[in-house]
């Protein structure tokens, strides 16, 4: 139940933080830099209040008409979805913390020096991320100019958005938890009946198997001696 509750929980948070992202990046988060024109003159970095992020949707939501789209070929993809993207792969890099603990541990960075390995995975993969969110441009698409470091700082808020989250998830009774299937198990000490498949050893099997190369070599001996063989087999 409390790996249940991770899930739903997080799943939650993180579809609510990318819709809001995609659809209402444009009306809340500033844009930083210089602004860059198309040739009719509209703006491809700022919304057309001048002061937030233009939308990097093909479409505009509310009516069927093109909006970044005729910019995409001349100006690559939008910093809209590039912090879409960096935002996402985040809040995922955060939510290794979280997932370090399955029994309601509130310190999730307790033990953390005695796990290299660990570390060592996130390093790189922060490190990944920051190469690929700076220079990935169109063939990763994402904006050429890749984005501001306030951006990765807005970012960075909403991933840790998932520390926030995990915290609060630790406080809700396991009762309260919603349960995947109808009964009850015990993974560490029940028997696994997958596991309990044996190989075809029988003596059958082991029969069916060396007969046919016990006949060969065996012509002149008892049936008594070939089941010996099969026996010791």
């Amino acid at each position: 139940k409390n790996m249940m509750n991770f899930i739903y929980g997080h799943s939650l948070y993180q579809i609510f933080v990318i819709l809001l992202l995609t659809f209402g990046a444009d009306v809340f988060i500033p844009e930083f830099g210089a602004d860059i024109r198309a040739a009719d003159g509209t703006s491809v970095r700022y919304s057309s209040n001048g002061k937030y992020m233009r939308s990097g949707r093909y479409y505009y939501v509310n009516k069927d008409e093109e909006d970044y789209l005729p910019y995409l070929v001349d100006y690559g993809p939008s910093r809209h979805f590039t912090l879409v993207f960096n935002t996402f792969v985040m809040m995922q890099i955060l939510n290794f913390f979280n997932s370090r603990k399955l029994n309601d541990e509130l310190n999730i960075f307790e033990g953390l020096l005695r796990a290299p390995v660990f570390c060592l995975i996130v390093v790189l993969i922060v490190g990944l991320q920051i190469i690929i969110g700076r220079f990935g441009n169109k063939p990763l698409n994402i904006s050429y100019d890749g984005m501001n470091i306030l951006h990765w700082l807005i970012g960075l808020g909403f991933a840790l958005g998932e520390w926030v989250i995990g915290f609060i998830l630790k406080f809700i009774p396991e009762t309260k938890c919603c349960q995947a299937g109808n009964s009850m198990s015990d993974p560490i000490n029940q028997t696994s009946s997958i596991l309990n498949i044996k190989r075809p050893s029988s003596k059958r099997a082991l029969e069916r198997k060396y007969t046919p190369t016990l006949m060969t070599a065996g012509r002149g001996k008892s049936m008594t001696t070939l089941q010996q063989i099969v026996n010791r087999a």
